[in-house]
């Protein structure tokens, strides 16, 4: 439980970006900054890329890949005007290396690892970014059954 640790939690959708935005107002307004985002939302479905629904895939890239864009759409403003701040990103290894029977889930992870160079790079070129670090970690032990049979 990260309340026991110290840690004060809120409810984020990922796929609503009203709720972020309010989530950066609220960290504001209590803490005065916010200083680090942990980019960690996604989930994977397994099953050939012809056996998986369009629908559930896009699904999946809504939240994997553009709850993304959402959660930096709505942190990196205030980290601009503070000057400074943490993103962390999570990716995998299957951002490089696709597996059998799990052909949407890589792709997802391949366009994490290329908007987070593009973010790397960004703030390289930016002298505003200089103090805003952008961190990629990799999840290996991630992996969600799903109720498909093939």
């Amino acid at each position: 439980n990260l309340e026991k640790l110290g840690a004060k939690t809120m409810y984020l959708d990922v796929t609503d970006q009203a709720t972020l935005d309010a989530a950066v107002e609220q960290i504001v307004k209590e803490q005065g900054r916010l200083d680090v985002v942990f980019a960690n939302a996604g989930y994977a479905q397994q099953g050939p890329l012809e056996c998986v629904d369009i629908e559930d895939a896009k699904a999946q890239f809504d939240v994997n890949v553009f709850g993304f864009g959402r959660t930096i759409k709505a942190a990196l403003p205030q980290m601009r005007k503070q000057k400074s701040g943490l993103v962390i990103v999570t990716s995998s290894a299957a951002g490089s290396v696709t597996m059998p029977a799990m052909a949407w889930y890589p792709a997802t992870k391949h366009a994490i690892d290329a908007l987070a160079g593009g973010l790397r790079m960004y703030r390289a070129i930016s002298a505003l970014h200089k103090k805003i670090d952008i961190t990629r970690h990799f999840q290996v032990s991630f992996y969600l059954h799903q109720n498909r049979i093939f």
